[in-house]
């Protein structure tokens, strides 16, 4: 079985810094690819994290339903809230859950999501 393509989308700063793609998902849209989607939970975001929720739910519904999406956060240490799934409810009731606290743990994340 062929592995599926991840990307890791962080969501920082109230979702403004996106990383891109370099290429059009919606043209891979396929079993063959994933998306981890990372929101930054730490102190910092308590004023942006409804910002941050409000852009996670945006990408969510933008992206293509055959793609599966996973969703982590990051602060102390790194949550994953969700494994890569095409339920976009699953989704959407997580990151309806997040809230900010604690510090940074950027360089974790990169580490689990990949």
């Amino acid at each position: 079985m062929k592995r599926p393509m991840r990307f890791l989308v962080p969501l920082l700063l109230g979702g403004l810094a996106v990383v891109s793609l370099g290429t059009d998902v919606r043209a891979q849209a396929s079993e063959d690819v994933e998306v981890i989607l990372a929101i930054d939970t730490s102190g910092s975001m308590n004023d942006a994290i409804g910002a941050a929720k409000a852009a996670a739910n945006e990408f969510v519904a933008s992206m293509p339903l055959d793609v599966a999406i996973g969703l982590e956060t990051f602060a102390d240490s790194v949550t994953v809230l969700s494994p890569p799934t095409t339920d976009r409810s699953v989704l959407t009731t997580q990151i309806a859950s997040i809230t900010a606290d604690g510090d940074t743990a950027l360089y974790d994340l990169v580490v689990m999501a990949s």
